[in-house]
């Protein structure tokens, strides 16, 4: 049965548990996790060098099971490494526009930065296909998160406009918060501009 991992070589689509046979058995699944989960980022990395991300593709919903689990703890040294030692897995255009939307969420201004600056993911335009809620600009604003979104608003003030004409566009039936948080997000970028001239 396939599990979408066919592009990695067979030896690395083994059962989840067997640990590869070059390792430690000290090393498994639930270690790297743990990893992960407090923020071991020498460790987490030194899972990665020896297969064990591999490990979690035995199921696409558990194959960023580490960096969702560093992401939820907040870890974002963790999510960085995660990321820049496995591009083959986490170097795509969608899964880095739903990582920048959760790091908006989430607070994480400097994963934000990292991701919009270093990676060249867009906080303005949301995963296709999707729906604008899900643009990083407006899981910012959603969550209160107002350094999050000054930093995207005073970073990319061109494409904020896109995101406010995004809010103000939906039926007024559809969402009665739609168009406060658009006003949120019109009100941080005039206070960003004044804020810029004075």
């Amino acid at each position: 049965a396939s599990h979408g991992c066919e592009h990695f070589p067979p030896s690395t689509n083994a059962i989840m548990d067997k640990v590869p046979p070059e390792e430690p058995t000290t090393m498994t699944r639930g270690t790297f996790l743990a990893c992960c989960e407090r923020g071991d980022e020498e460790g987490a990395r030194e899972h990665v060098r020896a297969g064990w991300m591999d490990a979690f593709c035995d199921s696409p919903l558990l194959t960023s099971a580490p960096v969702g689990t560093a992401l939820h703890f907040k870890h974002s040294d963790v999510v960085r490494c995660l990321v820049t030692e496995t591009p083959r897995l986490f170097s795509n255009e969608q899964f880095l526009g739903a990582l920048l939307g959760q790091a908006s969420a989430r607070g994480m201004l400097d994963l934000v930065c990292w991701l919009v600056a270093d990676m060249g993911v867009s906080p303005t335009e949301q995963p296709k296909p999707s729906y604008y809620r899900d643009m990083p600009l407006y899981r910012a604003v959603a969550s209160d998160h107002v350094h999050v979104v000054q930093w995207i608003v005073e970073h990319h003030r061109e494409a904020a406009g896109a995101a406010v004409d995004a809010g103000a566009g939906t039926d007024a039936g559809a969402d009665a918060g739609a168009g406060a948080d658009a006003g949120a997000c019109a009100d941080a970028g005039a206070d960003a501009t004044a804020a810029t001239a004075a």
